[in-house]
C-alpha cells in the first residue's frame, strides 16, 4: 500500500504550487520532501495526508525563483507506466549548461530520492529516470 503526499511550496512572491507523490510511508514522504525542498528555490509550507517533518524555509530569489518555472521529471515504473513530476522554482544546479535539460547526473539528489522512495499510484516502484526539462507555466489568476 502506498500513501499520497501533497507538498505545498510558495515562492518569494507568495505564489503557491504543489507536488503530489506516492510513497511507502511517512518516512519515505519525509525523505522525498526534503530532497524536493533542497532542489527548489521555493519555500516548502506543508505536506498533507500524512505526518512528516515539514521542511520550511524562506523562498530564495534566484534564476528560477518563481513557481511558474518548473523542472519536469519523467520516470518509468516497474509495471512499465510513466510518471511525470514537476518541481517548482528549481535551483539552476539541477540543469545542464543549456539551462533547459535536467542533468541526469543528479547534482541535487532529487532524482535519486524519487527512485528510492516514490511509487506509481498503483504501488509499482519508480525504477528509471527517463528525462527532464525546464517548463514555464503562467499562473491562472482571475
Amino acid at each position: 500500500m502506498v500513501v499520497k503526499a501533497t507538498m505545498a511550496f510558495v515562492d518569494d512572491q507568495g505564489q503557491a504550487s504543489r507536488v503530489i507523490a506516492y510513497t511507502a510511508d511517512s518516512a519515505g514522504a519525509n525523505t522525498l520532501s526534503a530532497a524536493i525542498a533542497a532542489a527548489s528555490n521555493a519555500g516548502q509550507r506543508n505536506v498533507d495526508a500524512i505526518t512528516v517533518t515539514v521542511h520550511t524555509g524562506a523562498a530564495t530569489a534566484a534564476t528560477y525563483e518563481n513557481v511558474e518555472d518548473k523542472a519536469s521529471l519523467v520516470f518509468k515504473a516497474a509495471d512499465g507506466s510513466t510518471h511525470k513530476y514537476q518541481l517548482p522554482a528549481p535551483k539552476s544546479t539541477i540543469f545542464e549548461s543549456d539551462e533547459e535539460t535536467v542533468d541526469p547526473a543528479d547534482p541535487t539528489g532529487v532524482i535519486a530520492a524519487f527512485l528510492a522512495g516514490a511509487f506509481a499510484y498503483t504501488g509499482s516502484a519508480l525504477t528509471t529516470f527517463i528525462s527532464g526539462r525546464r517548463l514555464r507555466r503562467h499562473s491562472r489568476r482571475g
